[in-house]
């Protein structure tokens, strides 16, 4: 059992470590494809957003491979990501009193998102963004999304609606390992919003 463990913890920790490189790119291709916008007929963005997604999609699927090994239900690994998540933030920073905002998309990144919104209901008062589709949630982030709807210290919000500013807080949660292609028009508009925003991200 102690082998188990050890065991358990180097696959955590491993996890852990790609999950940061992937948001890294994620976050780099993000801005390659905001330049794009601006200049569509640059060859050298183009190459550069390629090459990311190349590097994001080896990547995915190494962590896809450990996840798989774990033989953890995705619904424990989900748990854990957002209970994680929610224990890192509280030892950063006082909770109460805080507004915070947490932004998911239907992925299982998402999914994390929503568990660390529930947890962080019972310290502060939290806003949930969600700009993806419900029908294209696995069951696991599902669960966690209606979960989240019957919870009184949570407020789902409209995009319209925010000011981005007015939070002291705010959890990306839109993107993750499974996420391929360009990122639409609204993802950009609203990543653009949370970098630009006065708020801890």
């Amino acid at each position: 059992k102690q082998a188990l463990s050890v065991h358990a913890r180097g696959m955590r920790k491993e996890a852990d470590g790609l999950r940061q490189i992937i948001r890294r790119v994620e976050a780099r291709k993000a801005e390659l494809e905001r330049g794009l916008a601006l200049a569509p007929t640059s060859t050298s963005l183009q190459n550069d957003i390629a090459t990311s997604t190349g590097e994001i999609e080896i990547l995915s699927q190494k962590m896809k491979e450990l996840e798989a090994s774990s033989g953890v239900p995705l619904s424990i690994l989900m748990k854990r990501a957002g209970t994680a998540f929610y224990e890192a933030l509280k030892q950063k920073f006082d909770l109460k009193g805080k507004k915070i905002l947490t932004v998911c998309y239907h992925g299982n990144n998402g999914g994390d998102g929503f568990v660390a919104a529930d947890l962080l209901s019972n310290d502060t008062e939290v806003d949930v963004l969600f700009i993806g589709d419900e029908e294209k949630m696995k069951k696991e982030a599902s669960a966690n999304y209606k979960k989240l709807l019957s919870n009184p210290g949570v407020q789902f919000v409209s995009y319209e609606a925010i000011d981005f500013d007015d939070y002291d807080i705010i959890i990306d949660a839109i993107l993750g390992i499974g996420y391929k292609g360009r990122l639409n028009k609204e993802i950009l508009n609203v990543l653009d919003d949370i970098n630009q925003s006065k708020s801890f991200k």
